[in-house]
């Protein structure tokens, strides 16, 4: 699809989410404040969901894969118990 540098392909990519998260808020808030601009908003919304899902698909042709090696073999026996005292220490 895009056969250009990697850099132009990021700030392409990031050009497409920063404005379609200021566009939904812009419309929700100031241009159109009523079930329109929550339409656009929530379609934006959508968007900032979708495109890098479909941006890993097609343009950096990337596939899905989950290994259950490392959810269940791959875990030390005491990692869950670093993990909760961690978080506990962090509470305020």
């Amino acid at each position: 699809m895009l056969t250009t540098h990697p850099r132009k392909k990021a700030f392409f990519a990031l050009l497409l989410l920063v404005s379609a998260a200021s566009l939904g808020i812009t419309m929700a808030l100031y241009i159109a404040p009523g079930s329109l601009g929550q339409m656009i908003f929530s379609l934006c919304k959508v968007w900032l969901l979708a495109l890098p899902l479909v941006w890993f698909i097609w343009v950096d042709h990337g596939k899905f894969r989950l290994s259950l090696r490392y959810w269940y073999l791959g875990q030390k026996p005491y990692s869950w118990r670093r993990c909760y005292s961690l978080s506990i220490t962090l509470l305020p």
